[in-house]
Formats: structure tokens, sequence, C-alpha cells
């Protein structure tokens, strides 16, 4: 069973969004490597799909960026 973490859905796919194009990856590509569709890896980018903990990993792993590196940006974010 997967399990889910809260966090503000739209900011975390943002940040993704951002590292992945910093890496100038596609959707396509990028969705691949880790093993999700495009339609998905959209999803999640816009915040209209709920990421679960190991994707959020395979996805960091991919873009080199730790997760909670990725999390730690997202909770700044919230703070200001």
């Amino acid at each position: 069973m997967q399990e889910k973490f809260e966090v503000d859905k739209k900011r975390l796919g943002a940040e993704l969004r951002l590292l992945r194009k910093e890496r100038k990856m596609t959707q396509t590509h990028a969705g691949k490597q880790v093993g999700l569709s495009y339609v998905t890896l959209v999803r999640l980018e816009t915040g209209q799909s709920e990421m679960t903990l190991s994707t959020l990993c395979k996805l960091s792993n991919l873009y080199q960026e730790p997760p909670l590196d990725i999390l730690g940006k997202i909770i700044k974010a919230s703070d200001k």
C-alpha cells in the first residue's frame, strides 16, 4: 500500500516541474524514466493528483535532488 503525505500539491508540483525543466527534460521523458505516463506526470505537476512518497522519491532521484530538500523548499515557500 502506498502512503500519502500532506503537503500543498500545487507547490510540490510546481517545484518538481521547475527541477525537471532545469534538467531540460520533457514530461514524457521524465515520466518514462520513473514509470509514469505523461498524463500522470502532468497531473502531479499541476497539483491535480495526490503524490505518493514513493513517486516523490523516484522523481527526486531522477532530478538528483534529495526529497527532504524539495519538501524544505515547499515549507519555506509556505512560510512567506
